[in-house]
Order: C-alpha cells, then sequence, then structure tokens
C-alpha cells in the first residue's frame, strides 16, 4: 500500500499543477492516496501522515479540511 500511497499522492501533485487543485481528477487522485494512508500498517502511517496533510492542505476541496483532522488526530495517536 506504501507503494500505492506514493503514487496516487504523485498523480494528484501532476494532476494541481496541470489541470488545478478544485479539478475532479486531481481530487480524485487525492481520494485514493488517502485510501491508501488508512491501509497502511501503524509506522508507514505515522511517517507519512505529515506529507499527505501537506497534500490535501493544497487542494482547495470543500470538506478537506474534515479529511486532514482525521489524519491528524490519527497520526497524534499513532505517535503516542
Amino acid at each position: 500500500m506504501h507503494y500505492a500511497l506514493k503514487s496516487f499522492s504523485f498523480i494528484a501533485k501532476t494532476w494541481t499543477e496541470l489541470l488545478g487543485s478544485q479539478h475532479s481528477s486531481t481530487i480524485l487522485a487525492a481520494g485514493n492516496a488517502v485510501g491508501a494512508w488508512r491501509r497502511l500498517p501503524e509506522s508507514d502511517a505515522l511517517s507519512s501522515g505529515p506529507a499527505l496533510i501537506a497534500l490535501l492542505n493544497s487542494l482547495q476541496s470543500p470538506g478537506i479540511q474534515s479529511t486532514v483532522r482525521a489524519i491528524r488526530d490519527r497520526v497524534r495517536k499513532l505517535g503516542h
């Protein structure tokens, strides 16, 4: 799943540059990255969480902040 996270993150960043942060392809790729991250083992999720948060914060999609909060919460729990 780590490969999937990296792949979908790369695709989301590329679509952001080419199509914009609100394009449906960008949002779909970012959503796939989140889905892959949620399936990572705890240690991988902890280490890759900040990069995923940064990616999502670069997008301007409705509701993205609730996803960012959920990721931050999981990272915080994994770090303790």
